[in-house]
């Protein structure tokens, strides 16, 4: 006797209730229940937002690794070295990170005598950290780039690093609510002689930024850096800078640049010397290591760089087309087999507390 169509759609039913089929959507691994839920599996990876930053809480999952979650309900994996699984085998020599280098950030009423290219307005600045936060770039400062080439860890694709170099006032009135907007953090490098000076930060304001995340470097006492300063003077304009910041920030720096670009014997020696861990030049690039800490190039942002100015900057800075994280780079981190094969390897997201930031939507 033939069986019943009706019998036959409650074991199609049952059947698709318990063989429902898994999402790999977005990078997603997750099961897909009848019901409209999702209901994770013991070892899930979740990809993030691109370029999703902190306020992130540290979960213990399953696995033992750390699913880090952000504020906005996205997470990704970020195994710390102490993750089990089998042993990690990738270690990167060297990295590719674009390091933005600016000046000011002033409308023109307040440009005074400063040459004209080193003067960003702050709506352009605007555009070009907008365009940066719609494709998914992301930021770290210049202290977490060196914790990166130290531990010899890979960086995520779409990391770059915002530094402005002197200390004027409108780091703080202009750079740092726009910088705010975007969750974006940045490293400023202050000439700790004219701190608290006419135009200049002040140790209040540079107190606050860095309360907001923002890295406060050093770029010597009184912005020195001639090829024919002894050793001991060298060393006073490091070392000065270095403890005056540590007395009032509470922080000894671990990032540097050389004062106009300059980089002579003796001072690159106190650098060296007092503890830094990288320091920049002028020189154009993005390529980043152990071996060449203390000569790290960056990438000059002018100020007549549009957003897509800047854009096409941080994708072609590095080396080959991985710059803009479409395509595999060694030291990057890119959504491949690479990054599939090394789930127990650290990451510079394992470095170190990376509490108070968060990618939101700008207002």
């Amino acid at each position: 006797m033939p069986t019943h169509p009706s019998r036959w759609r409650v074991v199609l039913t049952l059947l698709i209730s318990l063989l429902a089929p898994m999402n790999f959507a977005d990078g997603r691994s997750e099961r897909v229940w009848s019901s409209g839920t999702v209901t994770p599996t013991q070892h899930r990876t979740v990809a993030a937002e691109p370029g999703r930053r902190a306020n992130r809480q540290s979960i213990e999952a399953d696995s033992g690794s750390h699913l880090t979650a952000s504020t906005e309900g996205a997470a990704h994996l970020f195994p710390t070295p102490t993750s089990p699984g089998r042993a990690c085998s990738l270690r990167v020599s060297t990295v590719h990170v674009p390091v933005l280098m600016y000046h000011r950030i002033a409308p023109p009423s307040e440009r005074g005598h400063d040459l004209p290219e080193l003067v960003l307005d702050p709506q352009r600045f605007d555009a070009q950290l907008a365009a940066l936060w719609t494709h998914g770039w992301q930021t770290i400062t210049s202290s977490e780039l060196a914790a990166a080439i130290d531990a010899r860890v890979p960086v995520p694709a779409k990391t770059f690093v915002i530094t402005l170099d002197d200390g004027h006032a409108d780091g703080y009135t202009h750079a740092l609510p726009i910088l705010a907007k975007y969750g974006f953090v940045a490293t400023f490098f202050v000439i700790t002689g004219r701190i608290d000076r006419q135009g200049r930060l002040t140790w209040a304001d540079l107190g606050e930024m860095q309360a907001a995340g923002m890295e406060i470097g050093n770029h010597t006492v009184g912005h020195v850096s001639e090829a024919g300063y002894s050793r001991a003077q060298t060393d006073a304009q490091v070392v000065g800078a270095q403890a005056a910041i540590s007395t009032h920030l509470g922080v000894l720096p671990s990032s540097f640049a050389y004062p106009y670009g300059r980089m002579p014997p003796n001072l690159v020696a106190s650098v060296k010397a007092a503890g830094i861990k990288v320091a920049y030049t002028t020189v154009r690039g993005a390529t980043e290591s152990a071996g060449t800490a203390y000569l790290l190039p960056r990438v000059r942002v002018s100020a007549t760089t549009s957003a897509s100015g800047v854009l096409w900057l941080v994708r072609h800075s590095g080396p080959g087309p991985a710059a803009d994280g479409t395509a595999d780079t060694p030291g990057r981190c890119h959504p491949s087999t690479e990054c599939a094969s090394i789930v127990a390897c650290p990451s510079i997201h394992s470095l170190g507390p990376r509490e108070g930031r968060s990618r939101r939507r700008p207002a």
